[in-house]
Order: structure tokens, then sequence, then C-alpha cells
């Protein structure tokens, strides 16, 4: 777990040992879970509710990580100890801002910590962005995860013959990976049948992957860039011009895994094109300028953006049906809270939530924040464990002195909820929807076949009383 060494508080500062304190937890994916694995493992008594717009927990693992990546989907595992745990509550089904305020939950908590992540995707603010064929990454995750507020409708991409994916981190290869895949590849995975119908009738033929810088600067690891190769009757198509230019001496003084990349692009570079039915396109120094089309997108306009890109021309039009934007995250203002505008992140001081302003901003009193919504979309679903717990560490300095809740009890939220009428999901709840999709799955010989429909997932989740 994430333990918290209480010690390092101070003689000051030691948190009052006499009773727990009532700390709500907005969002149950990976740094609002590490966050109460870190509050629980701290020896504070607490008593911790994880509340979460979906009915189902785990955020990012269930319904970011690609879908053919079963070992990181799998720290669900550890990830279901934490909201099982003593003294930790899951309220499903709850979104903040519309079924509960700030305000509801200040006069029951006496800290509150969001870990609500980037929910939307950016787009590349050029012309023809607003075509019919445009997508975010976001979007397209969401469809193939089977995520209940996403349309069911194939997206764009996956029904063209030609797709240009902009972006150069894993996101991105994760999308390249999965427009690929056959429907037999996905078949052991989660995936709900509307995604395996569009593989089956897939035609596309051409992947185009385009970063505005070179391959030193690639976002990507190694091993999800090596993934590409492994897929069957599919060529990987680089430049030499684009892995040429990589100086040694520069390459050596880069961490490992931009060698490694550096590696593969170049032994790529030196296959020849053989005939293959599928192909992926991975293009270096380009910058998307304009999406051309009418009122769907028909082709797209590069330039290059380095000398070393300019062998062929320097201005290109490569036809596609259809446009990924993998290019970053950004959440809408979360209600009654600061926002960072140009950051799109709440802004913080050492996890502690502070009116915007700039240096010596005041901090909100029992208001934190930890993951995405605190730092912007960087690292690794492993990043989200140092995240939380230093976020842990100011909510242990300042319990002692923070206010105590107008309404401790924890059957006030319970009671606030239902006088609303929302249908909130407890984790016994949870658990039997859980086991429902991994009956469906072992019916069709699979582990799991996830349930997308929200008004089905509550069904099932509510058939009997917990």
């Amino acid at each position: 777990m994430c333990a918290v060494d209480t010690t390092s508080l101070g003689p000051d500062m030691t948190p009052d040992m006499t009773q727990p304190y009532r700390i709500a937890i907005v969002g149950s994916g990976p740094a609002g879970l590490y966050a109460a694995a870190a509050l629980t493992s701290s020896g504070v008594p607490a008593s911790i509710d994880v509340f979460e717009q979906l009915p189902a927990p785990y955020g990012l693992l269930r319904y970011g990580v690609a879908p053919d990546h079963p070992k990181i989907k799998s720290i669900t595992a550890a990830m279901s100890q934490i909201l099982s745990a003593p003294g930790v509550r899951f309220l499903g089904n709850v979104t903040y801002g519309a079924d509960v305020s700030l305000q509801d939950l200040r006069r029951r908590y006496t800290a509150i910590i969001f870990a609500t992540g980037l929910p939307h995707g950016s787009r590349l603010a050029i012309p023809g962005y607003d075509l019919k064929g445009n997508q975010t990454a976001t979007d397209v995750v969401s469809w193939y995860n089977a995520h209940p507020q996403q349309s069911i409708v194939t997206p764009p991409a996956f029904r063209a013959r030609e797709v240009a994916v902009v972006g150069a981190g894993n996101v991105a290869l994760d999308i390249v990976r999965m427009l690929l895949k056959t429907a037999d590849d996905l078949a052991p995975t989660d995936v709900p049948e509307h995604v395996l119908a569009a593989a089956r009738t897939s035609q596309i033929s051409d992947v185009h992957l385009f970063a505005r810088r070179g391959p030193l600067d690639a976002k990507f690891t190694h091993m999800e860039l090596r993934e590409l190769g492994k897929l069957p009757c599919v060529a990987v198509i680089v430049s030499p011009t684009d892995v040429g230019g990589v100086i040694e001496t520069e390459l050596l003084s880069r961490e490992r895994r931009v060698r490694s990349n550096i590696a593969i692009l170049r032994e790529w570079a030196t296959h020849e094109v053989s005939s293959v039915p599928r192909r992926i396109h991975l293009h270096f120094f380009r910058r998307l300028t304009r999406i051309i089309g009418e009122s769907h997108v028909q082709a797209i306009r590069t330039v290059a953006t380095s000398e070393q890109s300019r062998s062929g021309s320097a201005e290109q039009t490569v036809n596609v049906q259809a446009v990924v934007h993998a290019i970053g995250y950004q959440s809408p203002r979360l209600a009654e809270l600061p926002f960072d505008p140009a950051m799109l992140t709440v802004p913080h001081m050492d996890g502690r939530v502070v009116e915007a302003g700039g240096h010596g901003a005041q901090a909100v009193s029992g208001i934190y924040a930890a993951g995405w919504i605190k730092r912007g979309p960087s690292g690794v679903i492993g990043t989200n464990k140092a995240d939380a717990a230093a976020t842990v560490v100011s909510v242990l300095v300042d319990l002692p002195a923070l206010p105590p809740p107008e309404l401790p009890d924890p059957s006030s939220v319970i009671e606030l909820l239902q006088h609303r009428g929302i249908e909130y999901v407890t984790w016994n709840e949870w658990s039997r929807l859980d086991r429902h999709e991994l009956q469906l799955g072992r019916a069709h010989g699979r582990e799991r076949i996830k349930v997308h429909d929200r008004s089905v997932m509550l069904d099932i989740s509510r058939r009997f009383p917990s």
C-alpha cells in the first residue's frame, strides 16, 4: 500500500487519534484509490467515502487502458482491496456538481480530495477540425473500452480505409494498434459485441501517425512501439531520413526508452515495403495545417517542421477519411473550485487547492487535489501513487486544525442521496455487476465482457437489495 510516515509531520502536527476523520475522495481512478490507500495505511483513523460518477470504479484502469493490455488492467485486483478495506465506502453513480455540491460535501467531511482526472480530449485548432470524421482520442478510447457515456455507434476511424492519428504518445500508439486489430485478436479481451462487430467489417488499409517533433522527442515507450511490429500482415513504414539524422553522441545521453525507440525505428526504416494488405506509416517532423473536405474529412495537409524531413516535399497532402486527435486531455471547470485556464487543472500547492492568483495564493481550507486534475496528463498509472501520497501528507498535516463537519455521521450522505433520488451504487452492488461481467465472459469463452449501457449496469447491480 501507499504508506505515509506520520512521524515526519512534526511533534505539533501529529493528527488527533481519538476519532475517525470524515474524508471524501471524488474520483475512483488510480489517483483517488491511491489516496485512499495512503490514508488507510497512515495510522490515522479515517472514515473515507469514494465518490464516482459512473456505476463502476477504477476510472482510467477500466476505461482508458487498451483492452489488449490485460496485465495493466490486472491492477484492478489490488485496487479492489482498497475499496473493500475497512473504513472505505464506495458510492458510485454520483456526479459531483450535479448530484452533490461542494457545500454538501463540506457539511459532511473534514477534508475533500478531488481526483477526477481529465476526462475530455483536445483537438488541433486548425481549419477543418470541425468536419465530420474528426474525433478526439478520448472518444475513440471510450468507445472500444465500453464507456457508458459513449455512443456504441462505430467511430469514423473504424469505418474508414485510411486514417490519420495525430500524436506521439502511448495513447496514439494504442489507437493505431486497435485500428488494425482483427476480431480474432480482440475476442479474448473484454470488449463488447459492438466493438467486435466493427472489427469484423473493418476495411482499414493504411494508418498514418503524425508527430510534430522527431523520434528523439516521442513520448511513447519502446514496449508500445514494438507491439506495432508484431501485428500480423501489417507493414510498418518509417522514412530513413526521419531517423538517419539522429546524432550518436546525443543519443547516448538519452534515457534507455529513447535509445530503444531509435533502435526499433532504425530497423523498420531498413525494411523493404512488402505486399501486405495493411500498413502503418510513421511520419516524424510533420505538422498538420489543414483538414480538407466539404462536410466530411477527405485529406489532411502537413508541413515539415525540420530540414531533416524535407528530402521530399515540405508540404504534403495525404488522403484520409478520418482524423483522431491524440494530443492531450482537458477537464471542464469543476463546480465551485478554482481553475487554471492555461493548464486546465485545479491550482494547488503541495496538493492543497489554492485560489487562482499565482505565487502566494491562499489555500482553500480542507480542499485537495490528486492525479491529473492536479498535475496535468503526465506519467504512467504508477505515477499517481507518489502523487496521491504527497497530497495525503498535506491532508494529514492539516487535519488537526480543520473544523469538524456539521453532519459527520456516515448515514447523513446516504440520507441526502436518497432524498434526492440518486441511484447510488454501493461496493456490494458493483461486485454484483462485476460477477455478471465475468459470467458473461465465461459463457462466450472469454475472461470478461463489459456491460456498456448505464441503465443495464444499474439494473444488474440493483436486482437484489444489498
